[in-house]
């Protein structure tokens, strides 16, 4: 998905960027989506596809934290 998006196949990788997601889910792959999303006019998916990014990497960040702590 990620090459189609470099090469500049932006509608092409969409169906790529959505399997992966579904395959397994990141913080990177919601907000690649939200990049694709947002180029093809699909508004309401983008602004969907960035919150989920933004809380993943929020959880990805209070993980961090508590194993730091956890570790004391």
């Amino acid at each position: 998905g990620l090459a189609l998006v470099r090469a500049g196949q932006v509608e092409a990788a969409i169906a790529p960027l959505e399997r992966a997601q579904q395959l397994a889910p990141t913080a990177e792959g919601h907000l690649a989506l939200a990049d694709v999303y947002r180029a093809v006019g699909r508004t309401a998916e983008a602004d969907r596809e960035r919150r989920l990014g933004a809380e993943a990497v929020d959880r990805r960040k209070l993980e961090r934290l508590r194993e730091m702590v956890g570790g004391r």
